[in-house]
């Protein structure tokens, strides 16, 4: 079933809260910034309705999110979990959820709610998927957005910072072309609830460790073009990462360093992960969903993503000949 309006989505998604049995938000394997903030968003939201529901991750969060003690407010993933309802947030795909896939055989009832382009639908599935929102987190806000001024203030504070969080990462704090009216307005309304929006930002974006700089600076290093210039493509190692003591969630984020190189239409970061290659895609000219859509990934207009098995040398060769001969039509 597919939701036309955010009334609607929101009827059903409290419908679907409210009955019995253990319920789960989840979001997409390897979460960013709007899929975890705009779980800890909802599930304050529904607390204040006297439900209970996890928020169920593959792996422990790190530091870079502006939820106190978030690792304290989440499930671990284990195949042992069973819940009735799912809610999935910043993707409506079962194979993006990674580990979390289990959980479907045993839900009665799934809903996703996802601003990326519709990709593969199910039939045992409730979708409100609109590419219209700048992030999940607006969505949220906007489906609860008259409920919020009867919650109690330190509550209203919890979910406007995480809103915030959301969009903050999804814009890439306002330089994105995803920014239009509607995001300064919930943004500008986000500031009556206390919020600190510096802090916020900081957290998201500017916390970085030596390690992290370093290993930023070997990625860039990594930094060649093709197509006359118009394509620029960066990678990042496994060994890299061990290298520096890091974790693949260090690699969020990498494309906004060569964002506005002079010339380049299509920006590819390429991944390296255990037997396959995770990519990145960025344009404000080319349709990269399209893209990453052929090799089995999706997203938006503008920013895309898909994973492909292989190695790295083997992957960077298929994706520069497919981009190479997109290029030359």
């Amino acid at each position: 079933m597919i939701l036309s309006s955010l009334n609607e989505a929101k009827y059903k998604l409290l419908d679907l809260a409210k009955k019995p049995g253990n319920k789960a938000i989840l979001t997409h394997t390897n979460p960013d910034a709007d899929g975890v903030c705009a779980a800890f968003a909802l599930k304050e939201i529904l607390k204040n309705y006297d439900i209970r529901i996890d928020i169920v991750l593959e792996t422990l969060l790190s530091d870079k999110y502006p939820i106190p003690d978030c690792n304290n407010e989440i499930k671990l993933y284990s195949p042992d979990l069973k819940y009735s309802t799912l809610i999935i947030l910043d993707c409506h795909e079962k194979e993006r959820v990674g580990q979390c896939t289990s959980l479907f055989n045993g839900a009665d009832r799934i809903m996703a709610i996802d601003h990326h382009i519709a990709g593969a639908i199910s039939s045992k599935i409730t979708y409100f998927i609109d590419p219209g929102y700048v992030s999940v987190g607006a969505i949220l806000y906007q489906m609860f957005r008259k409920e919020l001024k009867s919650y109690p203030q330190s509550s209203l504070q919890y979910i406007a910072t995480a809103v915030y969080g959301s969009i903050i990462n999804d814009t890439d704090n306002f330089i994105n072309s995803n920014v239009d009216q509607m995001t300064f307005e919930i943004c500008a309304e986000l500031m009556q609830y206390n919020i600190d929006p510096g802090r916020i930002t900081e957290t998201i974006l500017a916390c970085k460790t030596v390690a992290e700089v370093k290993f930023t600076g070997e990625v860039l290093s990594t930094l060649k073009t093709c197509c006359n210039g118009r394509v620029l493509f960066l990678h990042s190692t496994i060994k890299m990462l061990e290298k520096n003591g890091l974790d693949p969630e260090t690699n969020s984020k990498m494309t906004k360093w060569v964002k506005g190189i002079k010339g380049v239409e299509l920006i590819i970061f390429f991944q390296e992960e255990k037997d396959q290659v995770k990519l990145s895609l960025r344009s404000k000219s080319i349709d990269v969903n399209m893209i990453a859509t052929k090799f089995g990934g999706g997203g938006h207009v503008k920013a895309s993503g898909c994973t492909i098995k292989g190695n790295l040398e083997d992957v960077k060769s298929l994706l520069l000949t497919e981009i190479s001969t997109f290029f030359s039509n």
